[in-house]
């Protein structure tokens, strides 16, 4: 028996070009956040946001997986931009790639810790420039 907390989960379909174009047309949605997934990508899906963007998604989760292992999603992209089947084909070579043991949500947020032309541009004025220059220069 469900408890109230537990949220309903809704049987995966299949996201082809025709059911991603009457889900695009729903109005109904209000407000609400929900994701489709595929029926025949696990993992894949195309999430609404409250704001009534949607994108197409990959939840995977790392290493061994299990429930003890929180879930992770990386964005593909946006269905007015990405079709169906090259967003099916793009999820299908990430979900590879993380069977290998890639994780694609940590190395994107590594990729935006890197340096800031700022931290840069101090680190070459402190390293090469003072270093070789005089004070008075």
């Amino acid at each position: 028996m469900a408890t109230i907390n537990q949220r309903q989960r809704k049987p995966p379909i299949n996201l082809g070009r025709r059911e991603v174009a009457a889900l695009l047309k729903r109005t109904d949605r209000a407000g609400k956040a929900e994701t489709y997934f595929d029926a025949k990508l696990r993992g894949f899906g195309l999430r609404f946001h409250k704001s009534g963007a949607a994108s197409w998604i990959v939840e995977y989760r790392v290493g061994a997986g299990g429930q003890g292992v929180a879930k992770k999603r990386v964005v593909l992209g946006h269905p007015d931009t990405l079709q169906a089947e090259e967003a099916r084909a793009a999820a299908k070579t990430m979900l590879a790639r993380i069977e290998l043991g890639a994780d694609p949500a940590a190395e994107r947020a590594e990729a935006r810790r890197a340096d800031t032309v700022s931290d840069l541009i101090d680190s070459y004025l402190k390293e090469h420039v003072r270093a070789k220059r005089k004070a008075s220069t």
